[in-house]
């Protein structure tokens, strides 16, 4: 999320106010393991991890003085052995869309609200960028009401590099404005879009009660 202040070489915005209730402000979208932050050249920085398994740290969300929010998240993308019910002798390289776009959403909401708490001028830009995505899958296990293996096509790209959000109200509805670029995604599974909406296009808190 950038916002228009980052144009802004002369403002620097006072983020101590959300240091000492960094985990509400700052949490990386996937992170379930230990948190710490920090204060550094940029401004605050908040590392999700090291995985008890690699030792590698698996998401980050940085908050710069200018007025933007970095955040990296590899835990979203990680190959698994566990999806849907389903267990798998070695990681596969599935994608479990509800879950991820549940955090995305929730993730957009926390970090607009932050931004919102240090006062950054409106309008805010948000990105949204997956790297090393080539030869993955989307599970459409819980779409089909089904536990036979069904999945997506294998996309091509490595990149899928969303288009820009433009963020005029910091009361914006998020599961609604994040569609169209959830929708893309799915296309580059050769999807007709999104499957984790209803037909009135509103997100569905629960897939696998619907």
């Amino acid at each position: 999320m950038i916002s228009i202040d980052a144009l802004n070489a002369n403002r620097s915005l006072d983020l101590e106010i959300v240091f000492n209730n960094f985990e509400n402000h700052l949490k990386p979208p996937g992170c379930i393991l230990g948190r710490g932050v920090e204060r550094n050249y940029h401004g605050l920085l908040v590392s999700c991890g090291p995985d008890p398994y690699s030792d590698n740290y698996v998401g980050y969300v940085q908050l710069y003085r200018n007025g933007m929010i970095e955040a990296i998240d590899s835990s979203l993308l990680k190959p698994t052995t566990q999806l849907h019910g389903r267990s798998y002798s070695k990681p596969v390289k599935k994608l479990g869309m509800w879950d991820l776009e549940k955090n995305i959403i929730r993730s957009c909401k926390m970090y607009l609200n932050t931004l919102k708490k240090i006062e950054v001028s409106l309008p805010i830009y948000l990105f949204l960028s997956f790297i090393h995505m080539r030869d993955y899958k989307i599970s459409l296990v819980p779409y089909e009401n089904t536990f036979i293996s069904r999945d997506s096509e294998l996309t091509k790209k490595d990149e899928i590099l969303l288009q820009r959000i433009k963020i005029d109200d910091f009361e914006v509805d998020f599961e609604k404005k994040l569609k169209p670029s959830f929708d893309i995604f799915w296309n580059a599974f050769n999807q007709p879009g999104s499957r984790n909406y209803d037909r009135n296009g509103r997100f569905i808190k629960d897939i696998y009660q619907k």
